[in-house]
Protein backbone atom coordinates (compact mmCIF):
# COMPACT_ATOMS: atom_id res chain seq x y z
CA UNK A 1 0.00 0.00 0.00
CA UNK A 2 1.18 3.28 -0.70
CA UNK A 3 2.37 5.51 2.40
CA UNK A 4 -0.35 7.91 3.42
CA UNK A 5 0.13 11.10 5.45
CA UNK A 6 -1.39 11.48 9.22
CA UNK A 7 -4.44 13.81 7.74
CA UNK A 8 -4.92 11.43 5.22
CA UNK A 9 -4.85 8.35 7.81
CA UNK A 10 -7.19 10.55 10.11
CA UNK A 11 -9.76 10.94 7.19
CA UNK A 12 -9.81 7.37 5.89
CA UNK A 13 -10.56 6.33 10.28
CA UNK A 14 -13.59 8.57 10.05
CA UNK A 15 -14.62 7.22 6.94
CA UNK A 16 -14.16 3.42 7.85
CA UNK A 17 -15.34 4.17 11.39
CA UNK A 18 -18.90 5.70 10.27
CA UNK A 19 -19.49 2.93 8.06
CA UNK A 20 -18.09 0.47 10.47
CA UNK A 21 -20.83 1.81 12.94
CA UNK A 22 -23.17 1.71 10.16
CA UNK A 23 -22.56 -2.04 9.17
CA UNK A 24 -22.49 -3.24 13.16
CA UNK A 25 -25.99 -2.16 13.73
CA UNK A 26 -27.24 -3.57 10.80
CA UNK A 27 -25.55 -6.84 11.01
CA UNK A 28 -23.66 -6.32 7.56
CA UNK A 29 -20.18 -5.87 8.70
CA UNK A 30 -18.49 -8.92 7.07
CA UNK A 31 -21.01 -8.65 3.53
CA UNK A 32 -19.49 -5.33 3.34
CA UNK A 33 -15.52 -6.32 4.24
CA UNK A 34 -15.87 -8.70 1.64
CA UNK A 35 -17.23 -6.16 -0.91
CA UNK A 36 -14.46 -3.82 -0.09
CA UNK A 37 -12.15 -6.30 -0.36
CA UNK A 38 -13.35 -7.23 -3.97
CA UNK A 39 -13.41 -3.81 -4.96
CA UNK A 40 -10.04 -2.93 -3.76
CA UNK A 41 -8.61 -5.87 -5.84
CA UNK A 42 -10.25 -4.28 -9.01
CA UNK A 43 -8.84 -1.32 -8.13
CA UNK A 44 -4.92 -2.90 -7.50
CA UNK A 45 -5.39 -5.13 -10.95
CA UNK A 46 -7.99 -2.89 -13.64
CA UNK A 47 -5.11 0.08 -14.47
CA UNK A 48 -7.98 1.16 -16.39
CA UNK A 49 -10.48 1.35 -13.75
CA UNK A 50 -7.76 2.54 -11.27
CA UNK A 51 -7.09 5.50 -13.51
CA UNK A 52 -10.98 6.40 -14.10
CA UNK A 53 -11.26 6.43 -9.97
CA UNK A 54 -8.24 8.44 -9.23
CA UNK A 55 -7.59 11.27 -12.47
CA UNK A 56 -8.58 14.59 -11.40
CA UNK A 57 -10.14 15.23 -15.25
CA UNK A 58 -13.05 13.14 -14.27
CA UNK A 59 -15.88 14.54 -12.70
CA UNK A 60 -17.79 13.55 -9.61
CA UNK A 61 -20.81 13.16 -11.64
CA UNK A 62 -19.34 11.26 -14.30
CA UNK A 63 -17.76 9.34 -11.67
CA UNK A 64 -21.24 8.57 -9.81
CA UNK A 65 -23.01 7.42 -12.45
CA UNK A 66 -20.57 4.98 -13.63
CA UNK A 67 -20.35 3.79 -10.12
CA UNK A 68 -24.44 3.42 -9.76
CA UNK A 69 -24.56 1.49 -13.41
CA UNK A 70 -21.77 -0.57 -12.45
CA UNK A 71 -22.43 -1.79 -9.07
CA UNK A 72 -24.89 -0.72 -7.64
CA UNK A 73 -27.81 -4.25 -6.46
CA UNK A 74 -24.12 -5.77 -7.26
CA UNK A 75 -22.27 -4.29 -4.14
CA UNK A 76 -23.88 -3.80 -0.45
CA UNK A 77 -25.60 -0.54 -0.43
CA UNK A 78 -23.76 0.57 2.33
CA UNK A 79 -20.62 0.57 0.78
CA UNK A 80 -21.61 2.07 -2.44
CA UNK A 81 -23.22 4.94 -0.47
CA UNK A 82 -19.49 5.53 1.47
CA UNK A 83 -18.02 5.48 -1.81
CA UNK A 84 -20.26 7.91 -3.31
CA UNK A 85 -19.65 10.15 -0.66
CA UNK A 86 -16.13 9.44 -0.95
CA UNK A 87 -16.29 10.39 -4.66
CA UNK A 88 -18.54 14.08 -3.65
CA UNK A 89 -15.51 14.64 -1.94
CA UNK A 90 -13.16 14.11 -4.07
CA UNK A 91 -11.45 11.51 -2.70
CA UNK A 92 -11.04 9.11 -4.22
CA UNK A 93 -7.46 8.68 -3.92
CA UNK A 94 -7.80 7.45 -0.06
CA UNK A 95 -10.50 4.59 -0.91
CA UNK A 96 -7.20 1.95 -0.88
CA UNK A 97 -6.69 3.19 2.37
CA UNK A 98 -10.43 3.42 3.70
CA UNK A 99 -10.73 -0.35 3.20
CA UNK A 100 -7.66 -1.06 4.88
CA UNK A 101 -8.51 0.70 7.84
CA UNK A 102 -12.37 -0.58 7.65
CA UNK A 103 -10.48 -4.09 7.72
CA UNK A 104 -8.52 -3.23 10.64
CA UNK A 105 -11.57 -1.65 12.79
CA UNK A 106 -13.57 -4.73 11.91
CA UNK A 107 -10.58 -7.24 13.41
CA UNK A 108 -10.47 -4.73 16.33
CA UNK A 109 -14.27 -4.92 16.95
CA UNK A 110 -14.38 -8.93 16.68
CA UNK A 111 -10.88 -8.95 18.84
CA UNK A 112 -9.38 -10.75 15.66
CA UNK A 113 -6.10 -10.27 14.18
CA UNK A 114 -4.44 -11.44 10.72
CA UNK A 115 -1.08 -13.29 11.32
CA UNK A 116 1.20 -13.89 8.28
CA UNK A 117 3.29 -17.33 8.25
CA UNK A 118 5.88 -17.43 5.59
CA UNK A 119 7.65 -20.74 5.99
CA UNK A 120 10.03 -23.34 3.80
CA UNK A 121 7.28 -25.77 3.39
CA UNK A 122 3.48 -26.04 4.17
CA UNK A 123 2.56 -26.37 8.04
CA UNK A 124 1.54 -29.34 9.70
CA UNK A 125 -1.80 -29.22 11.27
CA UNK A 126 0.37 -30.01 14.58
CA UNK A 127 2.68 -27.03 13.49
CA UNK A 128 -0.51 -24.29 12.60
CA UNK A 129 -2.23 -25.15 16.21
CA UNK A 130 1.55 -24.99 17.74
CA UNK A 131 1.52 -21.79 15.72
CA UNK A 132 -1.70 -20.72 16.42
CA UNK A 133 -1.63 -21.13 20.32
CA UNK A 134 1.74 -19.24 20.79
CA UNK A 135 0.60 -15.80 18.26
CA UNK A 136 -2.96 -16.19 20.28
CA UNK A 137 -1.24 -15.75 23.29
CA UNK A 138 1.18 -13.23 22.08
CA UNK A 139 -1.66 -10.99 20.51
CA UNK A 140 -4.42 -11.99 23.09
CA UNK A 141 -6.63 -11.90 19.91
CA UNK A 142 -7.91 -14.72 17.39
CA UNK A 143 -5.92 -15.20 15.22
CA UNK A 144 -6.50 -15.53 11.14
CA UNK A 145 -3.86 -17.16 9.39
CA UNK A 146 -2.29 -16.02 5.89
CA UNK A 147 0.21 -18.27 5.04
CA UNK A 148 2.36 -18.54 2.27
CA UNK A 149 5.36 -21.09 1.51
CA UNK A 150 8.61 -20.05 0.29
CA UNK A 151 11.28 -22.73 -0.07
CA UNK A 152 14.08 -20.04 -0.28
CA UNK A 153 13.66 -19.87 3.56
CA UNK A 154 14.58 -23.20 3.49
CA UNK A 155 14.92 -24.28 7.33
CA UNK A 156 13.25 -20.65 8.27
CA UNK A 157 9.60 -19.18 9.45
CA UNK A 158 8.40 -15.81 9.37
CA UNK A 159 5.69 -14.82 11.41
CA UNK A 160 4.28 -11.18 11.62
CA UNK A 161 1.09 -10.51 13.86
CA UNK A 162 -0.61 -7.78 12.00
CA UNK A 163 1.41 -4.68 11.53
CA UNK A 164 3.42 -6.14 14.26
CA UNK A 165 7.21 -6.62 13.32
CA UNK A 166 7.75 -9.74 15.99
CA UNK A 167 10.38 -8.38 18.73
CA UNK A 168 13.04 -10.48 20.60
CA UNK A 169 10.38 -11.57 23.00
CA UNK A 170 8.30 -12.83 20.44
CA UNK A 171 10.75 -14.02 18.29
CA UNK A 172 12.30 -16.29 22.04
CA UNK A 173 8.57 -17.35 21.85
CA UNK A 174 8.57 -19.03 18.54
CA UNK A 175 12.13 -20.30 18.81
CA UNK A 176 10.63 -23.97 19.85
CA UNK A 177 8.33 -23.63 16.45
CA UNK A 178 11.01 -22.44 14.28
CA UNK A 179 13.33 -25.69 15.28
CA UNK A 180 10.32 -28.07 14.61
CA UNK A 181 10.40 -26.92 11.51
CA UNK A 182 13.91 -27.08 10.55
CA UNK A 183 13.50 -30.96 12.01
CA UNK A 184 10.49 -31.32 9.65
CA UNK A 185 12.30 -29.62 6.68
CA UNK A 186 15.95 -31.70 7.29
CA UNK A 187 13.56 -34.94 6.99
CA UNK A 188 12.15 -33.70 3.76
CA UNK A 189 14.97 -33.24 2.52
CA UNK A 190 16.51 -37.05 3.44
CA UNK A 191 13.58 -37.83 1.18
CA UNK A 192 14.23 -36.32 -1.47
CA UNK A 193 11.02 -34.19 -2.02
CA UNK A 194 11.08 -31.37 -4.25
CA UNK A 195 10.26 -28.67 -2.27
CA UNK A 196 9.41 -26.32 -5.71
CA UNK A 197 6.36 -28.34 -5.85
CA UNK A 198 5.33 -27.01 -1.89
CA UNK A 199 4.33 -23.80 -3.76
CA UNK A 200 1.83 -24.99 -6.09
Amino acid sequence: MAKFEHGSIAIADSYAKTLLELTEQSGQSEAVAADFGEFDKLLKTDEAFAEFMHSQSVDSETRSKVLEKNFRGRMNDLLLSTIQVVNRKNRCELLELIRERFRLALEDARNEVDVYVTSAIPLTGELRESLREATTSISGKTVRFIEDVKPSILGGLVVQIGDEKLDTSVVTRLQGLNKSLVHRATEEIQKGHAFADATG
